[in-house]
Order: C-alpha cells, then sequence, then structure tokens
C-alpha cells in the first residue's frame, strides 16, 4: 500500500506520485488529509523575468541627503553673516522662500523690544542702563539676525535636486527625479529640522517652526538617514513654503 501524508503536513514529491497512482487529483488528497502543498518559489531568470512570465521586483527606492543643523556657536556663525550679507546689500540666493510665519512672529517681538527698551531704560537706574542697553541690542540683533538667516537660505531647485533648507537648523536634499507632486496641507508636526512624523512611518517633516503647509509627494521613496531618529524611506516630505505656486513652478522649470 502507498504511502499516504501525515495530516496537516506538507506535501513531498513522493507523496503526490502515490497519490497519482491511486488516481487521486491533488484536489481529491487535499480534501481527504486536509493537507496544503508547500509553497513555491518562483523561479527568476537571469533577466529578472519569472516562470510564469511576470517579472519579479524588488522594493526600489533611491538615497537623498540630510543635513544636520551646527551647534550653538554655527547657529550664531549663520545668524551673524546673513545679517551681515543683508546688510551690505549682497545678492540674495534665488530659491523659494519659506518659514513665513516664523517671520511674522519675529518681527513684531522686535518692534515692540525696540519701543519698550526706551520706556525701561527711562525708568532704571542710570548705572544700569548700559548693561540694559547691551542687552537690548543684543536681543534687537538676534531677532533680526534670525529671519535674515530665513531670507537668505531659502528652498532651492535644479534639474538634479530638491533642496528643502531651514535656514540653521538643517536641510534635506531630494532628487529631482523622484519629486512627483507637491500639494498644500495644513500639519502640525513638534520638533525643529529635520524629522521624522509621528503615525506617518514613511513621512520626514523639515521646517523651522511646528507649522507645516507643502507635502512633497515622492515615488521611488527616499531614502533618508535621520541620524539618532533612525532611517526613513520617505514617500512624503512635510515643509514650510511662502508660495506655493513658486515651488511648483520651480520643479516644473527644472
Amino acid at each position: 500500500m502507498g504511502r499516504r501524508p501525515l495530516a496537516g503536513a506538507r506535501w513531498r514529491d513522493a507523496d503526490l506520485g502515490h497519490a497519482a497512482a491511486a488516481g487521486l487529483s491533488v484536489a481529491d488528497v487535499a480534501d481527504v488529509c486536509h493537507c496544503r502543498p508547500a509553497p513555491t518559489r518562483p523561479r527568476v531568470g537571469g533577466d529578472g523575468v519569472g516562470e510564469g512570465g511576470g517579472r519579479v521586483t524588488a522594493t526600489e527606492w533611491v538615497t537623498g541627503m540630510v543635513t544636520a543643523g551646527p551647534g550653538k556657536a554655527g547657529v550664531a556663525r549663520v545668524w551673524v553673516r546673513s545679517l551681515v550679507e543683508v546688510v551690505l546689500r549682497r545678492p540674495a540666493v534665488p530659491g523659494v522662500r519659506h518659514s513665513a510665519g516664523v517671520r511674522q512672529l519675529v518681527l513684531p517681538l522686535v518692534a515692540i523690544e525696540i519701543v519698550t527698551s526706551f520706556l525701561v531704560s527711562s525708568m532704571i537706574p542710570p548705572p544700569l542702563r548700559p548693561a540694559h542697553a547691551a542687552l537690548e541690542v543684543l536681543l534687537i540683533t538676534g531677532g533680526l539676525a534670525l529671519v535674515a538667516a530665513l531670507v537668505r537660505h531659502p528652498h532651492q531647485v535644479d534639474g538634479e535636486r530638491l533642496v528643502l533648507r531651514t535656514g540653521f537648523l538643517g536641510e534635506v536634499t531630494l532628487p529631482r527625479s523622484a519629486v512627483r507632486s507637491v500639494a498644500p496641507v495644513i500639519r502640525t508636526v513638534g520638533g525643529r529640522g529635520p524629522r521624522p512624523v509621528p503615525e506617518e512611518p514613511e513621512a520626514v517633516a523639515c521646517s523651522v517652526g511646528g507649522s507645516l503647509d507643502v507635502a512633497v509627494r515622492l515615488d521611488p521613496p527616499v531614502r533618508l538617514d535621520l541620524g539618532a531618529a533612525g532611517v526613513v524611506d520617505a514617500r512624503t516630505v512635510y515643509a514650510s513654503a511662502d508660495s506655493l505656486p513658486a515651488l511648483s513652478a520651480a520643479l516644473r522649470a527644472a
């Protein structure tokens, strides 16, 4: 008598041979023995075509680049250099500006600080006024330098890459060929600079503030190394842009 495969076991070639000799089909044996055939892997030829004619491919991705922001001393240098360039009216780098919300928050605070500094100076004792004046100059200059750093480091697009900048907190460089579209969004992601997006394993955010208004869609996904936060195969990068039409036009022209 021929061997029968054990119930629940995977079939072997010999078991199938015995079943065929007994005149039973594969379906008949499966119904009686409650067995299932062992899974098979598609054989792939040297040209990447499976034996059934379909092409077998692995998940494709391309590599982007994440530049971390400098330390505190580096941030100070960026601010000072940017402010000097604005004061000297050096030609600005062409690109798409970003972080309008941050600029609109900082500039009114600077204006208020200028007004209140004179009021406070008139009320404090004269011996303390030089120290107070130095502190006010530092605060006002710092605010103006922050805004200058944002203005002097816009997003840039060319035929090979899209660079999403923050000014002084790092940047994300994406291959232009992987950028499929840009769309308006309203998102808030905690943190600063390049960072992962909670509850979206295939998304990265890159901005100065937490408010994001642009989604860059990627296909194929772009692998981005966020350092301690890990590696993300990003299909979406959230950022901030003052003008979505300007960013779209720059991508079309690249």
